[in-house]
């Protein structure tokens, strides 16, 4: 059976869609715990929709849609509080899973001939 990196999209994209209105411990370091659990989960969503994707603009409209989605899905929580930190931590993942996807492809085309 040959992997599918669609699964491992739209289980991410589960994954960050569940994660953002469950409830989330609170103690010290969880600000920057959060930070980076926003940019690793969103940096493997970017990662793996951009393999899946063959259309930019689909995989453009996903990215931005999921962002502010997340956080408005948090707005009727008592539990949950939108911010600006997580928007940005969201991006920078978005990004990183773009570049990650870029240096992959790169590697692979050069490594092939």
């Amino acid at each position: 059976m040959r992997f599918d990196i669609r699964y491992v999209a739209f289980l991410s994209t589960l994954v960050i869609i569940f994660g953002s209105v469950l409830p989330v411990p609170t103690g010290s370091g969880g600000e920057e715990v959060n930070s980076v659990a926003h940019v690793l989960s969103y940096a493997v969503c970017s990662f793996s929709w951009t393999r899946s994707l063959t259309s930019k603009k689909r995989y453009l409209a996903l990215m931005a849609a999921l962002t502010p989605l997340t956080e408005i899905l948090q707005l009727p929580l008592p539990y949950r509080h939108p911010c600006v930190d997580d928007l940005v931590a969201n991006v920078f993942g978005i990004i990183l899973g773009l570049l990650i996807s870029h240096v992959q492809q790169y590697v692979v085309k050069n490594l092939s001939s």
